[in-house]
C-alpha cells in the first residue's frame, strides 16, 4: 500500500508530501490514517541529520480536502490541533506550497507555516459557518489574529478566494508558476535558515499591532452579518474572533475548542453535515464533466437572484439580465452593487476588478433586448411569459428553462437552494448539457444530470388530483384539503396560475 505522507531530503531539506486529493481516499480530508501518517512522516523529517528547513507540500490534486471538515478535527490521536503545535514549534524554517483547494485541516496546518507559496490555481474556502461549525485547531483564532475583522468576512461569508484575495488576508505570501513554485520554495527556505531563527517569514498577528481598529473592524463585519439568526455558528464565529483580538494565544485556542465542540453537538450541525455528503454522494451518481468544455463567455438571465449574477460577473463573464417587473430589475442592480461594495470593503474584491465586472453587466427591459449570447437561463412566471422567451430567443442561444418544462430543442432546471438538477428535453441538445452545467457552477450551483424527477411527480401530482375530481370531489376542495395537508398551493389553483 502506498505511504500517505512521504518525506525526502535535498540540500538539508525535508520535503514530506502528503498525498493529493486525487490519488488518495475520494472525498477524505486529514482523516486519523492521514494524521498519523503526516505524524510519523514530520518525526522522520525532524530526525534529519543538518536539517536547515521543512517543505511541505501535496501530490496530484493538492491538498487533502473532504466533503465533511468536521472528520479534520476529530479528537483521534493525533488530532489536528498536536501536528499544528508541532510545526509551529519546529526550530527549522517551515515553508508550504499550496495548490488545489485550501480548507479544513489545510487551511489550519498552512497557517502555521512561515511562508506560504501558492499556485495561482489554489483556492481558499472555509465552508464551516454553512454547517453550522468554525474553522478549528487554530483556523479562527490565527485568522483573525492575521487579518482582524476581513477574516470575519471570509469565515462568515463562505466564499471561494482566489490567491489574490487570499494574500490579502495573510493565507498566503506569494504566487507561483508550476515550474517555479518549488525551487522558490526551497531557495526561501534555505534563506531564512542561514537567517537564524529570528528572521521570520511574515508577521503573524498582524491585527494585533492596532487591537482598536481590529476590533472595530470584527464588529462592523458582524453587524453585516446580523441579520443570520438561523445558525447559532455566526455568533459563535464573532466570539472567537473577539477572543482571538483579546486574550493570549493559548486562552483564545482553548476558547475556539470549547466553541467548537459545542456546534459539533448540535442537531443542526448533524444535519448539515449530513445534507452536505447526501449532496455530494447525488452528485457523484451522475455528474456533469466540465472538462474540455466550450467555455461559455456570453449568458442571458430572466429573472436571476443578484448573488448569481454578481458570482458569475467575477468569473469574467458577459452577463444580461432582464426581469418580469421593472421594479424588479432596479432592485436587482441594487443587490449587485451591494454585493460587490461589501466584497470590496472586505478586502476580497478589488475595486478595479469590481468596475470591469460592472462594465460586463448589461441590463434590459425586454426579453426582445436580449443581444448575441451563448445561453438564455430563465425563470418564467407564465406561460405567456415562457412563450414570449422562446419568440425573442437570439440567434444560435440555447434556452434553459427554470419552474417550467422544456419544449424541444431547450434545457431544463430544477433548483433546490444551491443544487440544480439539468437535463436536455431532446438528444440533439445533450451535448450542451456540461456547458450549462459549468455556467450553474461558476454561479455557486451543485449540478446533477438528472431526468426532470420534479416535474414527473408534479404531474403525477396533478393527474391524482383528477382522479378525484372524476371520482366526485369539487377542484376546490382538493385544494383545501391538501393545502391543510401542507402542500404550498392546490394542485387546480396552481394549473391556474400556470394558465393551464
Amino acid at each position: 500500500m502506498a505511504r500517505r505522507v512521504s518525506v525526502q531530503r535535498r540540500e538539508g531539506v525535508a520535503l514530506v508530501t502528503l498525498e493529493g486529493a486525487a490519488t488518495g481516499p475520494k472525498d477524505c480530508g486529514f482523516d486519523p490514517a492521514l494524521r498519523r501518517a503526516l505524524d510519523a512522516a514530520l518525526s522522520e523529517a525532524f530526525a534529519t541529520p543538518g536539517l536547515q528547513a521543512i517543505v511541505l507540500r501535496a501530490g496530484p490534486g493538492g491538498w487533502p480536502c473532504g466533503i465533511d471538515p468536521a472528520e479534520d478535527y476529530s479528537p483521534d490521536q493525533p488530532t489536528l490541533a498536536a501536528l499544528c503545535a508541532r510545526l509551529l514549534q519546529a526550530s527549522v524554517p517551515v515553508v508550504a506550497v499550496l495548490s488545489g483547494t485550501i480548507s479544513g485541516g489545510a487551511l489550519a496546518l498552512t497557517q502555521v507555516a512561515g511562508l506560504r507559496l501558492a499556485l495561482a490555481a489554489t483556492r481558499f474556502h472555509c465552508p464551516e459557518a454553512g454547517l453550522n461549525l468554525l474553522p478549528a485547531a487554530g483556523g479562527t483564532v490565527r485568522l483573525v489574529r492575521r487579518a482582524g475583522g476581513a477574516a470575519l468576512e471570509a469565515l462568515l461569508s463562505g466564499r471561494v478566494l482566489d490567491p489574490a484575495q487570499a494574500m490579502a488576508l495573510g493565507l498566503c505570501d506569494a504566487v507561483a508558476s508550476e515550474g517555479t513554485i518549488e525551487t522558490a520554495a526551497l531557495a526561501e527556505a534555505l534563506r531564512v535558515a542561514a537567517l537564524g531563527p529570528e528572521a521570520p517569514f511574515s508577521p503573524r498577528e498582524g491585527a494585533l499591532a492596532d487591537p482598536g481598529a481590529a476590533l472595530d473592524a470584527l464588529a462592523a463585519a458582524r453587524a453585516r452579518h446580523s441579520a443570520r439568526i438561523d445558525l447559532p455558528a455566526i455568533a459563535r464565529i464573532a466570539e472567537v474572533a473577539e477572543a482571538a483580538l483579546l486574550l493570549p494565544l493559548s486562552a483564545a485556542l482553548d476558547v475556539e475548542a470549547v466553541a467548537f465542540d459545542d456546534l459539533s453537538r448540535s442537531d443542526t450541525a448533524a444535519a448539515l453535515r449530513h445534507l452536505a455528503r447526501a449532496r455530494a454522494a447525488a452528485q457523484q451518481l451522475a455528474a456533469v464533466p466540465t472538462e474540455g468544455v466550450a467555455p461559455v463567455l456570453r449568458v442571458a438571465l430572466w429573472n436571476p437572484s443578484a448573488a448569481q449574477t454578481e458570482a458569475l460577473l467575477r468569473r469574467g463573464l458577459s452577463v444580461q439580465i432582464c426581469t418580469t417587473a421593472p421594479e424588479a430589475l432596479a432592485r436587482l442592480l441594487t443587490g449587485i452593487a451591494r454585493a460587490q461594495e461589501q466584497a470590496v470593503a472586505a478586502g476580497a474584491l478589488d475595486p478595479a476588478r469590481r468596475a470591469a465586472d460592472w462594465a460586463r453587466l448589461d441590463p434590459v427591459a425586454a426579453p426582445e433586448a436580449f443581444g448575441p449570447t451563448d445561453l438564455v437561463i430563465a425563470k418564467p412566471v407564465s406561460l405567456e411569459e415562457r412563450d414570449r422567451l422562446r419568440r425573442a430567443l437570439p440567434a444560435g442561444a440555447v434556452l434553459a428553462l427554470s419552474g417550467t418544462a422544456p419544449g424541444p430543442g431547450e434545457l431544463g432546471i430544477d433548483r433546490s437552494q444551491r443544487f440544480a438538477a439539468i437535463w436536455a428535453a431532446t438528444p440533439e441538445r445533450l451535448a450542451d448539457l456540461p456547458r450549462l452545467a459549468a455556467v450553474l457552477r461558476a454561479g455557486g450551483m451543485r449540478v446533477l444530470h438528472a431526468r426532470a424527477l420534479a416535474l414527473r411527480l408534479e404531474a403525477a401530482w396533478l393527474c391524482a388530483a383528477d382522479r378525484c375530481v372524476l371520482a366526485g370531489a369539487a377542484p376546490q376542495a382538493v385544494d383545501a384539503a391538501l393545502t391543510r395537508w401542507g402542500f404550498a398551493e392546490g394542485p387546480f389553483a396552481r394549473a391556474a396560475r400556470l394558465g393551464a
